[in-house]
């Protein structure tokens, strides 16, 4: 039995599994962090270990091609070392961006919008020929606006402007201090600037939990992530020249699980595109991997 492994190495964990040549999902396997940029042999290896795990579950399966999904994997020179450490196991291997295959996992076809939204956001599109990206930036360059990361930092930016006004703590600080077990918000700066992206990301659970509570500062945080990258998806839609046959899906934590976000992504981009069609199913990147490489066997 022939096989092809479809690899989604992200920022937090990465997926493998395996496929037979009609899209059958046969084997899966996790390991850690795939990005390159946060570690590049930390990411291979992990990378590694996950295609390696797939292949111990089908040990009378032929692997005739990788295909991988990298964050990161556009910056430098990492795209052909990444070749070089993957190249024991003997198959053509296609690599992309982890929007790319994020992407044809929705639109296996080929045109649409996706936008994506956990730790960090992105918004890829591909129509005809053209690919257009909004946001990717990082949350050193574009503080991933509507992510995660971006959500959690807005909380403690409320926080610092609050503490600079000479207010007094809002709930929402209050619960942030309480549960990183801080005396107040000036200790704040230690978090932030020792915090790895992940951990502070990890605060949005926060902002959550008390605008379910009917806080007003988390609803308008959550709000306004959700304007915020449905104002990415539209900048795309607008570098296609805003066609009127263009589907949206929608992928990550942020956007599928925080209820407040996606209304008030829907609601930004139904104003300016009153009748598109914007897909919510959850959908493994994996088959995006998987599709394009078939396209090439």
């Amino acid at each position: 039995m022939k096989i092809i492994i479809g690899v989604d190495a992200g920022g937090t964990k990465t997926e493998a599994v395996a496929y037979d040549r009609d899209g059958t999902a046969l084997s899966k396997a996790y390991s850690s962090f795939g990005n390159v940029l946060i570690d590049f042999e930390a990411a291979c290896r992990h990378l590694q270990e996950a295609i390696e795990s797939c292949l111990e579950a089908l040990p009378k399966a032929e692997l005739v091609a990788l295909s991988l999904g990298v964050a990161g994997i556009g910056s430098g020179k990492y795209s052909t070392e990444l070749q070089k450490a993957l190249s024991s196991f003997g198959v053509p291997i296609r690599i992309e961006t982890d929007a790319r295959i994020a992407h044809a996992a929705y639109f296996p076809n080929g045109d649409g919008i996706l936008t994506i939204a956990g730790t960090g956001a992105v918004s890829f599109g591909h129509r005809g020929e053209k690919q257009v990206m909004t946001g990717g930036w990082g949350h050193l360059i574009g503080a991933d606006s509507g992510s995660g990361y971006w959500i959690a930092l807005r909380a403690i930016e409320k926080m610092a402007n609050d503490e600079d006004q000479g207010k007094s703590l809002s709930q929402l600080s209050k619960v942030i201090l309480y549960h990183l077990q801080l005396p107040d918000s000036v200790a704040i700066k230690r978090f932030v600037y020792s915090a790895t992206k992940k951990e502070i990301a990890a605060l949005t659970l926060l902002v959550v939990a008390e605008a379910n509570k009917q806080n007003a500062t988390a609803q308008s945080i959550l709000k306004e992530a959700g304007q915020f990258l449905a104002q990415m998806t539209i900048n795309n839609y607008i570098k296609f020249g805003q066609p009127k046959d263009i589907s949206i899906a929608l992928k990550g934590s942020v956007l599928l699980k925080i209820p407040q976000v996606q209304t008030a992504f829907i609601q930004e981009v139904k104003k300016f595109m009153p009748t598109v069609l914007i897909i919510t199913e959850e959908v493994s990147s994996t088959q995006g991997a998987f599709f394009l490489a078939l396209n090439e066997l």
